[in-house]
């Protein structure tokens, strides 16, 4: 039979996991918007717009790059909170503390994945 610490983490790694989806996917709507802006610029005759509008395009394309390879983590970090591994653990509660400051819903999951690691019956979890 399973705890319910084992049934609150396993929820906090998939609230992790759905978290890091939805921050992937503002990545990619950036990523998008800058392939976008690159393509804009490039029609332009201006050369000062064309060379501003590609480095303005590479550093959010650079941007978007680095916010999907950091949520990608998260997402793994959540998979691992859920099977009790203890790097998803520190992962876990890095993220959480960030999350806390994206009133409603990230305030919410910062607080319950906080509380799932932390409480009382953390040392049977991960002894």
């Amino acid at each position: 039979m399973e705890t319910r610490t084992n049934q609150h983490l396993k929820i906090v790694g998939t609230l992790t996991v759905i978290f890091a989806f939805l921050h992937i996917l503002l990545f990619l709507a950036i990523g998008s918007g800058t392939l976008l802006g690159c393509g804009i610029s490039a029609v332009s005759t201006d050369v000062d717009g064309v060379v501003g509008g590609l480095v303005t395009s590479g550093f959010f394309a650079v941007i978007a790059l680095v916010g999907i390879a950091l949520f990608g983590f998260v997402g793994l970090a959540g998979m691992a909170v859920a099977q009790g591994r203890t790097w998803g653990k520190v992962a876990t509660v890095i993220f959480a503390l960030l999350m806390i400051t994206e009133f409603p819903l990230g305030t919410a999951y910062g607080i319950y994945a906080l509380w799932a690691v932390f409480g009382e019956h953390e040392e049977q979890v991960y002894a």
